[in-house]
């Protein structure tokens, strides 16, 4: 049946939790002082700022790793450990996408009340707010389907109800759906549904209600938020917006392609539940022109985690499974690699259609009332061919049947 060998793992999970079998890291040689709290969030488990004593020959920090509070990350620990046993071997490029890991460390840790009785153990891996001006992230889950009954301590009822918000968000339109917005444009933010509906800030906090607007967001619309640099650009000889997101989404759209084609080349399907991808760049601070931009914009990532529901299994162990156990394996698995490769058919179609127009003649411009908890309602729109003016110009704005809007607020000047 499925969801037996996860409970079977669960409890070799647990077994190998207390025979200590991670990868060990010496935390009181490595790092200096107790961790310390940080403002990262992941699920239930605390985050920890660690200080290396000496600085990472790689980028020359002392901030290289962050810790991650153990007792809510043993399955994703359990996920690394044999992650790292099958990175590098024939059909497991994929791996390549996920977060370093460094292994497990037994240190005292610290809160703003001081510090902690007791050594914890934390997962120790990258940090990928290192070295950023302004890290920009977005959290996408991937998968039509996010949970399932009895899987990994998923119950029935709380399966369904995930089943439900997964019918009623982008998930079960394009198979992914939009969890996280870390540093985005301020713009964005504007668009508050507690402010806008009485209802919505009745029933949800701010913070829920802008998660719900993320959650039913398509790709199209988040891709464009995520590359808007306006706040990045602006400093002399820096790049301009339209240049630095550019770059960004061309390296974003070639690793994307990468990640798509690495999970088509897995030995076995996988049963990824509930996992993310993290698509994440610099919004700081524009570069400058020339190779300053291309480094920069190399830098964007791609990457997969969040392994708390998800199973990785070898050839070995997937042969050993009972056919429908198989079956149910490869259902899942198409959903998460569907999901991906929907991303990234989204994410060439942004890039083609914003910087690959040869030669622009019209723009189209739609004037949107913005509605929280319904469709937003079209207030004109005008069709404007781009020719020299010697001055401003009068457009008039028309309705869906081109009728030209009475009100005077409508009016629009180019």
């Amino acid at each position: 049946m499925p969801g037996e060998l996860s409970k079977r793992r669960a409890t070799q999970g647990s077994g190998m939790a207390e025979a200590q079998k991670w990868t060990p890291v010496d935390g009181a040689a490595l790092f200096e002082g107790p961790g310390t709290t940080n403002s990262v969030s992941g699920g239930t488990a605390a985050f920890y700022k660690v200080e290396l004593r000496e600085p990472h020959p790689a980028t020359g920090s002392t901030g290289y790793y962050i810790a991650k509070d153990l007792a809510h990350a043993v399955d994703e620990v359990e996920f690394y450990e044999i992650a790292k046993r099958l990175s590098g071997q024939p059909g497991w490029a994929m791996l390549d996408y996920t977060f370093e890991y460094k292994g497990v460390a037994k240190m005292p840790v610290a809160t703003a009340d001081g510090p902690v009785p007791g050594d914890k153990e934390l997962l120790i891996m990258r940090n990928l707010f290192d070295g950023k001006e302004k890290l920009r992230l977005l959290d996408i889950k991937v998968g039509q389907a996010t949970a399932d009954a009895n899987w990994r301590g998923k119950s029935t009822y709380a399966a369904y109800r995930q089943s439900i918000l997964d019918s009623k968000t982008n998930s079960s339109k394009e198979g992914y759906r939009m969890e996280g917005f870390d540093g985005p444009p301020e713009e964005l933010l504007t668009f508050d549904p507690t402010a806008e509906s009485k209802f919505m800030s009745s029933v949800f906090s701010k913070k829920k209600s802008l998660r719900l607007r993320f959650q039913n967001m398509p790709a199209r619309r988040f891709l464009s938020w995520f590359i808007d640099c306006r706040q990045a650009a602006g400093a002399p000889g820096a790049a301009s917006n339209a240049e630095y997101g550019e770059a960004v989404l061309r390296t974003i759209v070639t690793k994307l392609g990468g990640l798509a084609q690495s999970l088509r080349q897995v030995p076995v399907p996988q049963k990824w539940l509930g996992s993310s991808i993290a698509l994440l760049f610099d919004a700081g601070k524009a570069p400058e022109r020339g190779t300053a931009l291309e480094a920069a914009a190399s830098e964007a990532g791609v990457y997969i985690f969040d392994w708390g529901r998800s199973e990785l299994l070898g050839t070995e162990e997937y042969n050993a499974l009972q056919d429908a156990e198989k079956e149910d394996r490869r259902k899942f698995w198409n959903y998460y690699s569907d999901g991906v490769c929907r991303l990234f058919y989204e994410a060439v179609r942004a890039y083609y259609h914003r910087f690959c127009t040869p030669v622009w003649t019209h723009v189209f411009i739609q004037i949107l009332d913005f509605d929280a908890i319904s469709d937003n309602d079209l207030a004109g729109q005008v069709e404007i061919s781009l020719e020299e003016t010697g001055g401003p110009k009068e457009f008039q704005l028309l309705d869906a049947k081109g009728v030209p809007v009475q009100k005077k607020v409508c009016g629009f000047q180019a």
